[in-house]
Formats: structure tokens, sequence, C-alpha cells
């Protein structure tokens, strides 16, 4: 009879995605997952396969659990202006919070990682187009029920969005003071003709 598992595979993988979050992909050894998962080498590569496999399922689990946190307002399927308003200030909250100051994991494999790995391109391409397209659904409704522009290209809308909601981690990671986070957002917000309310409104200092 085979002997059970000695360890939880989704706390490992939470461990694990921690690690690479806070130390990147390449600068994080097996010695390093070891440590932080508590779980052999044995083990590790038993359930995950290689430090490249339990990389991308960790960028899986941090769609999964952290940006499925943040564009939660846009799961409704009436969403709008006001839902979009919110999703930002999600992000904005979360990135400058003590905690959240490495940014966001899959910004950093985007410039660390997909460079040079086709898989991590092609879970971050799929993440984008998401993005986009949860964006697209609110736009559509805020400009159906006139409360933006009803000539604006929503696709580009949607877009810059995804471009804006991306800044926001950036600035963070580099310590950029949280009132330039903020004013970029809100003047981004605005050019999509997305004016319900000043971030500040949303976002206390």
């Amino acid at each position: 009879m085979a002997r059970p598992r000695e360890f939880n595979p989704d706390e490992a993988l939470s461990s694990a995605m921690n690690l690479f979050w806070r130390k990147g992909y390449f600068d994080t050894s097996v010695d390093e997952l070891v440590k932080e998962t508590g779980v052999n080498r044995k083990g590790l590569y038993t359930v995950f396969g290689s430090k490249h496999k339990l990389f991308l399922s960790s960028l899986l689990l941090y769609r999964k659990q952290i940006i499925s946190m943040i564009m939660e307002p846009l799961d409704n399927i009436n969403a709008g202006r006001d839902e979009i308003s919110a999703t930002f200030a999600l992000a904005v909250s979360l990135a400058t919070a003590s905690k959240m100051g490495i940014g966001c994991l899959m910004c950093n494999s985007a410039l660390e990682v997909a460079p040079v790995d086709a898989e991590t391109q092609e879970i971050l391409h799929s993440y984008f187009s998401f993005l986009a397209k949860q964006f697209q659904k609110a736009l559509q409704n805020a400009q159906d029920s006139g409360q933006i522009d009803s000539s604006a290209d929503i696709e580009k809308l949607a877009n810059h969005l995804v471009g804006l909601l991306h800044t926001i981690p950036f600035f963070a990671r580099s310590k950029a003071p949280t009132k330039f986070i903020k004013d970029t957002v809100e003047v981004g917000l605005e050019a999509c003709g997305i004016k319900t309310q000043k971030v500040d409104e949303i976002m206390p200092v």
C-alpha cells in the first residue's frame, strides 16, 4: 500500500507562489523552495514535476487568488462604470499596502521570464486577454446605458485599462508616492470617460 502524502500540495503551492512573487523565478533556488514549503526535493518533484512547472502553477494560482479578487467587481453581469472604478480602487489599495509592495507576480514575470519562456508567455497572453474581455463587457454596459461616449472604441479603451491596471503594481514596487499612483489612475480613468468618483474618495491616502 502506498504511503499517504505527508504534505498538502495546495499549501505548498501557495508558499511557492509567495516565494516566486518576492524573489522572482531565476533568483529562487530549489533549496529555498524546500525551506519555504517545508517539502523535500523528492516531494516537490513528485507532485509538481520541476521548478519550472511549479512556477507555472504558481502563476495560475496567483491569477485565481489575487487577480480574481481585484477583478471581482466586474463579475456582475451588469457591471459598468462604477464597477470599473471599484476594480481600480481595489488594485490601488492592495498595491500600496505594505505586504503588496513587491509588485504583481504577473508583471514581474512578464519582465523576467516571458522573454525567454514560451509557456510563461502563453499564460500571460491568456491572462491579458481575459482582463481585456472583462473590461470590454463593463465598458459596453456603460456605453449602452449612456455613461460613456457612444462613439468610444470599446476594444481600445479595454486595452488601455489593462495597461493602466498594471502601472499600479509597477509604481508601487518602485515605492512611488501613493498620490502619484492615484493621480495616474484617476487621469487614466478620466481618459475613458470614467468620472464617477475621484480616486481619493474611494481610496483614502
